[in-house]
C-alpha cells in the first residue's frame, strides 16, 4: 500500500520543555495523522521533550552538535533518508540548519520561525540569518513584534514573513 501523506520533517534545537516545544506537542497532538507523516529532529540530545515525542510514537532522531559538531553530516544523511515534503525548523541553530540542510537535500519547501526578537543576537547572527533565508519558502512570527525584527534588522524580504 502506497503512503500518500505529506511528510514533515520538524528541526529544533531543545529536548527539554520550552514554550517552542509546548507549541510543537500541540501541534501534533492535533495534525491529521491520516494526512500527515511526521519526523522530527532534535540537535541538542534526548531529554524529557524527545521523551514525549516517543509516548506519541512520533520518530525522533537525536543529535548532540553542540557536543559534537561533526553529527551535523549524520542529521543531513537522515535529512535525505526521511526525504521530507517540509522542513520546518524552530530558534536560530535549527533554522540555519535547516534551510542549508533542506536546501542541500533538495527539499521543496523549507520553513523557518521566527518565536521572539532575539535581542541576544549579534550583526553577525543577523548577516547569517538574511544569507540563509534565501532558501526558505516561508517564515514563520508568532508575533508582530518578531516579523518587524526580521524586517528591519534580519533585512529579510516582508513577503517572505
Amino acid at each position: 500500500m502506497e503512503d500518500n501523506r505529506v511528510k514533515i520533517l520538524y528541526l529544533v534545537n531543545s529536548s527539554e520543555i520550552g514554550g517552542t516545544e509546548k507549541s510543537l506537542l500541540l501541534l501534533i497532538d492535533n495534525i491529521d495523522k491520516t494526512k500527515f507523516d511526521i519526523s522530527i529532529v532534535c540537535l541538542r540530545g534526548a531529554g524529557i521533550f524527545t521523551k514525549e515525542l516517543k509516548n506519541r510514537n512520533i520518530p525522533v532522531f537525536i543529535f548532540n552538535i553542540k557536543k559534537k559538531p561533526l553529527t551535523i553530516f549524520n542529521v543531513y544523511i537522515t535529512v535525505k533518508k526521511i526525504n521530507p515534503d517540509i522542513i520546518q525548523s524552530f530558534l536560530f541553530v535549527s533554522n540555519i540548519i535547516g534551510r542549508i540542510l533542506g536546501k542541500l537535500a533538495g527539499v521543496k519547501v523549507i520553513i523557518s520561525s521566527q518565536r521572539s526578537v532575539d535581542k541576544w543576537r549579534k550583526w553577525y547572527h543577523w548577516k547569517i540569518d538574511r544569507l540563509t533565508s534565501k532558501f526558505t519558502t516561508l517564515i514563520i512570527s508568532n508575533s508582530f513584534s518578531g516579523k518587524k525584527v526580521l524586517i528591519e534588522k534580519g533585512k529579510i524580504n516582508p513577503k517572505k514573513i
